[in-house]
């Protein structure tokens, strides 16, 4: 059997609506040597029903036994793929068009083991923000550059740079070389809480210097049930927050014990950070998290809803430093009589 060249991993789970969207979208590419992986975690027919209905030769599906933390899914989608280069993207996204052939003219002429761009975005007119709803981003600027993985990292940490800039395998392609040197180092290839942005620093590592993209390759979609708009814009309030946290509790997966646990930005980026360079990069002294800068990001733009939430978050900021006696005297100054509106 001949392998792929690309492997497209959507993980999903009860979202048939916009898989049938995204799948559609995703097996129009004006190139031929790919593959869909469909890694359904353990929903109801709906699901299957999609794919069936297209019958694609294209894609393989595959439903979990049991319902799965989103790393335990992102782990089984990527056993199940065999292409050369991968990519994942949600099942409210899509693939443009001229991904693939695009992806292989770089990969080719270039050497490069990763590739990221902007993607464009849309928010479907399902989900829970109306002033967000039926929104359209598309990216035009034309400009590629080649950087280095290590530097972009100390640029993120630094918040010289977003996190979206390091080479992430979601809206991002990946050489499997990369993933299977993550993957005999750590054990798997996605860890943390939000095993994407894991991934982003883990290749950002082993891949060296990677391609960047100003144009977009897909789109990123957010709807009803993205995990995105519940854990930056509903916070804890939101159902799709408080799944993803049991699910994460069953599997073992927590926040590292210096991360504030808050519905903020950052969160992500930190947590991954110190996973991905205790599993795969200890000996990178030079390459740090600024807990100091963290604390203050939070600090500056507190993760409140109304001022009365601010007791709370002061409270998680604090318990996070009680390890460091002179950032937690730091910190007692920094808040004194502070009172975020």
């Amino acid at each position: 059997m001949n392998r792929s060249r690309f492997s497209l991993v959507i993980p999903t789970r009860e979202r048939a609506e916009t898989l049938a969207c995204a799948l559609e979208a995703c097996l129009t590419q004006d190139y031929d040597n790919y593959e869909v992986i469909v890694c359904d975690n353990f929903s109801s027919p709906a699901t299957r029903a999609v794919v069936e209905r297209l019958a694609s030769p294209r894609i393989i599906y595959h439903r979990a036994e049991r319902a799965l933390s989103m790393g335990e899914n992102w782990n089984l989608a990527y056993s199940l793929a065999r292409g050369d280069f991968v990519t994942y993207i949600g099942d409210d996204d899509a693939l443009l068009p001229h991904a693939f052939s695009t992806l292989n003219a770089l990969f080719s002429s270039n050497g490069a083991k990763a590739v990221r761009w902007d993607a464009a975005i849309y928010s479907w007119p399902n989900i829970p923000r109306a002033d967000l709803a039926n929104y359209l981003h598309v990216p035009l600027a034309r400009s590629r550059q080649r950087l280095d993985g290590r530097r972009t990292m100390r640029d993120v940490l630094a918040g010289r740079a977003p996190a979206p800039l390091l080479p992430n395998i979601y809206h991002g392609c990946v050489a499997r070389e990369i993933l299977e040197e993550t993957r005999a180092r750590a054990g798997h290839v996605f860890a943390s809480y939000n095993c994407d942005t894991y991934s982003s620093f883990a290749t950002a590592w082993f891949a060296g210097e990677y391609l960047s993209l100003a144009s977009p390759l897909s789109i990123s979609g957010f709807s009803a049930s993205s995990n995105n708009i519940a854990f930056n814009f509903l916070r804890s309030k939101h159902g799709n927050t408080q799944a993803l946290r049991k699910e994460n509790d069953a599997a073992g997966a927590r926040l590292h014990s210096i991360v504030p646990d808050l519905p903020a930005g950052f969160v992500p980026v930190a947590d991954s950070f110190l996973r991905a360079k205790e599993e795969l990069f200890p000996e990178a002294h030079d390459i740090q998290l600024d807990r100091r800068a963290m604390i203050e990001r939070f600090i500056v733009a507190p993760p409140i809803d109304a001022p009365e939430e601010w007791k709370d978050v002061a409270a998680e900021l604090r318990r996070s430093v009680s390890d460091d006696p002179e950032l937690l005297t730091w910190f007692d100054e920094r808040v004194k009589g502070l009172a975020p509106q």
